[in-house]
């Protein structure tokens, strides 16, 4: 019975929160506020249609931006900095499996939670591997696959992604 419950609940979710309030019929400034209302912790931030955020442990700080198309599984906590910038397609991943006998090479699921730093920008379509935390300020590059922490002021780019050169922290 419980598994029943536990189905009608994040059905439910996934209508009011990735449905009604990721819709185009909120407008993007104000949709931060709508998810603070269904009881999300969000930041005033810019949210754009289309984004799915999942039921569990997701943090979004002040002047956060994402995209269209931003997915963020939240099997683990999920922890977006102020001023973190996400661009469209990203996919924020928190779970995985082990790697399971022949007949179900999908295992047992694993997850691990997700930090990304104040000020960072991550590219179109970068995926963010379970358990990995990217610096503050650090840039992603389009197209990345992040599989292992990333230093503050970076640029990291490639699959897997790999340090490319220091950034600049003037200015802060």
């Amino acid at each position: 019975m419980a598994t029943v419950a536990t189905d009608i609940r994040d059905t439910l979710y996934d209508v009011v929160v990735n449905r009604f309030a990721a819709s185009a019929l909120i407008p993007s400034r104000y949709r931060w506020a709508v998810y603070r209302g269904l009881g999300r912790k969000v930041g005033k931030s810019l949210i754009y249609a289309g984004c799915h955020i999942g039921p569990g442990n997701v943090t979004i700080g002040d002047r956060v931006f994402l995209n269209r198309r931003v997915y963020i599984d939240s099997t683990d906590a999920v922890d977006i900095h102020d001023g973190a910038f996400l661009a469209m397609n990203v996919t924020v991943v928190t779970s995985t499996h082990r790697i399971g006998p022949v007949s179900r090479r999908a295992g047992t699921l694993m997850s691990a939670p997700v930090t990304i730093g104040a000020g960072s920008w991550l590219g179109a379509h970068v995926v963010v591997a379970p358990g990995v935390t990217i610096g503050r300020g650090c840039v992603i590059g389009a197209g990345s696959l992040v599989t292992r922490d990333c230093e503050p002021n970076g640029l990291y780019v490639g699959s897997p992604a790999r340090r490319v050169r220091e950034l600049d922290v003037e200015g802060e």
